[in-house]
Formats: C-alpha cells, structure tokens, sequence
C-alpha cells in the first residue's frame, strides 16, 4: 500500500525537478500542448472544451515550475529526448501527487467531522479552501486584462510617464506586438521543427520573442522604449521566498524570462497580461508611497465605479443609470449607492470595492481568509442592502455627485444587490456561499457578487435589459442551487437552457466546460475568428420570431407590465414558446383575411397563470378596455393568480401594450355570473351537474342555472 506523502515532501522532490539542466524545455512543451487551442477552418465548442480536460496543466500549476525553475540560473540546453520525456512524466507525477497532498488535510477534517459529529462547516476552513483558491478557474478573458488596463491606470498616465518613462499606451502598444509575434511562430513552428534532428526538438522558440522584432511592428519603434517597458515584466531575483505553494511566486508579477541581451520568453501571454492588469498599482507604492495613498488609491476605486456605470448605461440607458448617489435622512448622510438603476419596477444598488485575496489568505489562513472577504465582499454587501431598504421609503432624499437632488420611485417589485470587485478574487462564487451573511425580504433578492469581468461579459451577452434583468432574476434566485468553479459557466449554461432547477433536484453542479459555448462566441466577437458570436440558446431560438421580436422590443419601453409578461415568457419552455408563436399567427391570419379583431388565450395551470393576446388596430383607449375585460374574464374562469394581456397590431406584427393582473383568485358573485352569461351567449353548453363555471363549487344545476 503507497503510503501518502506530505505537500512539503512533494514540494521539495518537485522543485529539484524543475532545476535540471534543461528543464525549461519541458516547461516549453507542457505550454504547447496544454495552453494552445488547435482547430481547424474555424473553433469550436469541442475545440474549447478540451481546455477544461483534468488532464491539462492549469496556469497555477505552470506558474508554479516556472517559479521553481528560476530559482537558480535556467540552462537552456535543450535536453535528449529520452531526458525530456522524463521531465514531462516526473512532472505530471509530481503536480499530480502534489494536489492529492494538498486535499489530505481537507479529507482529514471531513472525517474528524463525521467521526467525532462536530457541527463545523469544513468549506470555510483554509485547510479546505487552499485548493479551491490554488485550481480556482481564470475569472477574466486575455483580451479583457488588455482593454482594461488602458481604462484602469489611464488617470495615473501623467505619473506613469514622468516616473517609468513609458505611458499605458506605449505599455499596451509592445505587449500587443508580443502576442502578435508569438501567435507567428506558432503558425510557423511546424515548418521549422521538421527540418531539426530529432535531438534538437523543442517548442521553446514559440515562446521566445526580442527586441528587434517588437521594435520591427510597433509604431514608435524604440528598442530604449521597448526595452524600459520589458524591464517591468522581467524577472530579476532568484525567488528565494518561494518553498511553498501559497508564497509569493516572483514569475506571477514578471513573467518573462530573458534568455540573452535582447531576446526573452514568456510561456503564457495571459500571465503577462494579468500582470499589466495588476502590476502598476504596486509601482506606485514601491516608488511613491504618498501617490499610492492619495491619488492612486482613488483612481482605483474610481476606475471600478466608472466602468460599472458604463457598462450599465449601455444596457439600461443613461437616463435609467445614477452615480455616486448620496442618501440622507434630513440633513444626517446615512448610505451611498455607487452605482444605481432603476428600470420599470426593478432596481440594481452596486457596490464597489477594490479588495484582492492576500497572500497569507491564500495560503490557508482561515482568519485572514475570512478578514478578506469581509473587506472586499462582506461591507459591500452591508453597505448595499442598507441601501436598498433606504430606496424603498420616501422619506429618505437622494442627491448625485453634484449635490443634485434625484426623485425615483420606491414601490419597486424587485431590489437587485451587486457586489463588484476590480480584480481576479480566486474561488469567489464558492467563497461567497460559504461566507457571506444577507439578509432577503419579497422585494430585496440575494445578493450577486462578481468581478468586472463577468459583469462586462453579461452585458456584451446580455445586451437587452429584459434579458439582463431575467439572467439577474434567476441568477439571485438559485444563489445557492447552482455551484460552479466560476460564475462564467453559469452564464454560459443559462445561454445555452435558461438557467432553472426542476423541482426534481436541489442543487446542481456545473463543470468547467460548459464554458465553451460562451468562450467561442466571445472569440468570435472579440478575435475576429469564424464562428458563432452567440451560442445557440434563448438568444438565438426565438430570434425573428413573433415571440423574440417582443423580447428585443423591450428595450425601447420601460412599462412595467411589459417586462412582467417579458419576464414570464422568458420562465416557458422552447416548446411553449413556439406554440404560442403559431396561436399568436393564427390571429394575424384571420385578421388579414377578414379585417375582424381576434384573440388567443392559454393557460398555464403549474404557475396558476395565464396570458391572452388581442390582435387588431383599434384606438389605444378601446383595445385597453376590451383587453382587460377578456383578461379578466379569463383568469377568473380559469381560477388563476395572475392573467397577463397583449394587445398586437397585426399589420406591423408588434406588441402595442401590455397588461397584468395579479391579484390572488376568489371567489366573486358578479364576476361569476359574468362567466355563465357569456359562455351562454357564446352557445357553449353546460351540464346540468357539471361544476358550475361561476366558481362556487356548486353544481350549475344548484347555481347559476336559475339566472340565466
């Protein structure tokens, strides 16, 4: 029986490993073979999937040998074939055992648990989080890291260039050039490597890049420029302070190695784009501790209240989207929202924070792991929800950035809270379930806590408020229900099925590669790659449809009876939508063939509800009051809770207006008598003991019958 050995142990054997004379090549080959997607005329979503198999290294665990390596001068002597192959095998042994090694304590504590019947909840302990946060998936995408850091640091642009001599600009211009150039070699390498002898095989040159050939595609061209900017990323110490996983790895900051006076390697382009994301920040402190404190620290915070406010606008409108809104009771300030919506009868209160998971969190410590969230997740919520009560009594004035006073409604049906943070938060979604402490009443929803990045892919995916508002609906709604390494997947999952959980299960797990869907649209978006820019789901199986149509329609109306109905139609199935695309065509049809107005019910007995569409071209003011009868008329006979109406022009083949009424069914006398009248007069026949239609109970023999 294999006795199993410590982290430490394995830590030790691993980093021996990685110091081997050549050991660089066989980082080389894991990075070509684990971090490259291969397609052929166009990705795609098998393509991508792929990158989530458990037998590929993760960043973290490639970052993890790189930074073993560069603990003593790397010799790049390209090894025999025979050696390499040992390297790659010992490696993938190691890094293997090394994550069960990892899980022993976890395990330990389970048993201790279940043994010993302690009432300790084990997914909040560090011994337990350590390898959520070490395997955690990437919460961003490169290009988001890119376009982001130009957004991020573009007031600290004047410091940048009088302190490091190189503005973000020129920062983006060189690290742009890099991937570009890599990205060639890789298109090139196959030709190349066929023609070396076997012994000389390597995929290092893919990775390596220099000075000239950035100078060669960059606009300014300067090697002095180009040189200053590289120095920022390039390792310069020996990592001493790395014996353990969870130590600061120097090769997360400066990801590029220099092989000689003007060439360098970076193995993963997403490190040193993370790198630019979060690197300048520190700058500041190491260079001008007064800046960092001041100017730096609010530029920052500014940078995540800025960028939620726009990305928002663009959703909701900038009419619908506030700012640094400041709540007072009299003159006393008791809350700020930093970012507020208000669209129809619904409400999204943000809170920003700029707060990164510690180093001494990362590594385990369960009280400093529960103080960072506290700071970065925790505040905000509090901040938030306190807010959202303020928001729903009118007593309380609300003033923007300039002291402005703003008047919103405050009978609002649902309360959203979003918690957002700047950067990459390891383990965020898990950690949240298992730390944070909210509160929910029928109007304020469980909270949504993310990082700009998703926030930025919701709204690229989820460009109409409808559907926004229905992702953030539902989303809140499961808080608990739905686990996944990122909130990425659960995205991409509602894309694909519309995110919901049958009554049939409790809780369900999402694996890394669902994904793909949303990876290869975004590639196609954002690359420019062949594909489809939108996985085929709710938004594309209803699109030009009567049905999608209406939902795209939305955008332009904030009525709040129309998002209700939106809201609702967007809980049916495929199958019930299509239906009710033909009963709605059926009523054009007859319109255009006869000029008479028509209409077309249906009733949903699982939701107690229903929803009935009138098709004609009469004046506003009468198509209301003939809707709302037939409404009426319809959710009382069919005993429902609420009864949705839209009244169609079937000229145009567009929803005029909406209607809802959501009063809980009882019974009524004159609403009942109006029932049997009508379908008498429709000539439709009722047993004599039959259940009388007017709602009673009785039979229509011992009710109505007489009335008529």
């Amino acid at each position: 029986m294999d006795i199993q050995r410590s982290e430490h142990e394995v830590f030790q054997d691993l980093s021996e490993l990685c110091v081997s004379s050549g050991y660089i090549h066989a980082i080389a080959f894991f990075c070509f073979k684990d971090n490259i997607v291969r397609f052929g005329e166009e990705p795609s979503t098998d393509d991508l999937a792929e990158q989530y198999s458990h037998d590929r290294l993760i960043r973290t665990e490639i970052s993890t040998v790189l930074g073993l390596m560069i603990k003593n001068s790397v010799d790049f002597t390209i090894p025999k074939p025979e050696i390499l192959q040992r390297y790659i095998d010992d490696t993938d042994r190691l890094l293997k055992e090394l994550h069960q090694s990892m899980n022993a304590p976890a395990t330990a504590m389970f048993m201790d648990i279940i043994e010993n019947k302690k009432n300790d909840n084990p997914f909040t302990k560090g011994a337990f989080l350590r390898e959520a946060i070490f395997y955690a998936a990437e919460s961003a995408y490169d290009y988001q890291y890119l376009d982001f850091f130009v957004k991020k640091y573009q007031n600290d642009d004047e410091w940048l260039t009088v302190n490091k001599g190189f503005s973000i600009q020129d920062v983006g211009v060189v690290i742009n050039a890099i991937v570009y150039i890599l990205h060639q070699k890789l298109h090139d390498f196959a030709e190349k490597l066929i023609k070396r002898h076997i012994d000389e095989w390597t995929t290092l040159d893919i990775f390596s890049f220099t000075v000239d050939e950035i100078a060669k595609i960059t606009e300014d061209g300067s090697p002095e420029l180009i040189v200053n900017i590289l120095r920022e990323f390039t390792v310069n110490d020996s990592n001493e302070q790395f014996v353990a996983l969870g130590d600061y790895n120097i090769i997360n900051a400066k990801p590029l190695i220099q092989q000689d006076d003007s060439t360098y390697i970076l193995f993963q382009h997403y490190g040193l784009l993370e790198a630019a994301y979060e690197s300048p920040f520190f700058w500041f402190k190491q260079v001008d501790e007064r800046y960092f404190n001041t100017t730096a620290t609010k530029n920052r915070g500014d940078f995540t209240e800025n960028f939620s406010y726009e990305v928002l606008s663009k959703i909701f409108g900038d009419d619908k989207v506030f700012k640094n809104i400041d709540i007072y009771d009299n003159k006393k300030r008791v809350g700020e929202i930093d970012v507020l919506v208000v669209f129809a009868n619904r409400a999204i209160v943000l809170q920003a924070k700029s707060k990164k998971l510690t180093i001494d969190a990362r590594k385990g410590n369960d009280k400093l792991l529960a103080d960072d969230f506290k700071k970065a997740i925790q505040a905000s919520y509090d901040q938030g929800f306190d807010c959202a009560k303020f928001i729903q009594d009118n007593k309380y004035r609300l003033t923007d950035a300039f002291g402005n006073e703003i008047s919103i409604r405050n009978d609002f049906k649902e309360i959203y809270i979003f918690c957002v943070i700047s950067d990459h938060y390891p383990a965020l979604a898990f950690q949240t379930q298992q730390f944070l402490q909210y509160e929910e009443s029928d109007t304020i929803k469980p909270p949504f806590v993310m990082d700009i990045f998703l926030l930025d892919v919701m709204a690229e995916m989820l460009s109409n408020p409808l559907y926004f508002l229905s992702y953030v609906n539902k989303r809140t709604s499961y808080f608990k229900e739905f686990i996944a390494h990122s909130e990425l997947t659960i995205l991409s999952f509602h894309l694909k099925r519309n995110l919901y959980l049958s009554d049939d299960f409790s809780l369900m797990f999402l694996d890394d590669d669902i994904s793909a869907d949303l990876d290869l649209a975004l590639l196609v978006r954002k690359k420019g790659l062949t594909g489809k820019d939108t996985p085929d789901g709710i938004l594309t199986k209803f699109k030009d449809t009567i049905i999608g149509n209406f939902f795209e329609s939305i955008q332009d109306t904030e009525d709040e009876y129309t998002i209700e109905i939106g809201f609702f139609l967007l809980t049916l199935s495929e199958e019930t939508i299509f239906q009710l695309n033909e009963g709605i065509q059926k009523t054009i049809d007859l319109f255009l063939k006869d000029g008479n107005n028509h209409d077309f019910s249906v009733g949903f007995s699982d939701t107690a509800a229903g929803l009935t569409i009138h098709s004609n071209q009469l004046a506003r003011q009468e198509a209301y009051r003939k809707l709302k009868d037939h409404c009426e008329y319809r959710k009382y006979r069919q005993q429902a809770d609420v009864w949705f109406g839209l009244c169609l022009d079937p000229i145009l083949k567009k929803f005029k207006f909406g209607i809802m009424s959501n009063k809980a069914w009882c019974y009524s006398r004159d609403m009942g008598q109006k029932v049997v009248d009508r379908l008498v007069s429709n000539n439709i026949k009722i047993g004599r003991n039959d259940t009388c239609p007017c709602g009673s109970g009785k039979k229509y023999k011992k009710c109505c019958i007489g009335n008529i």
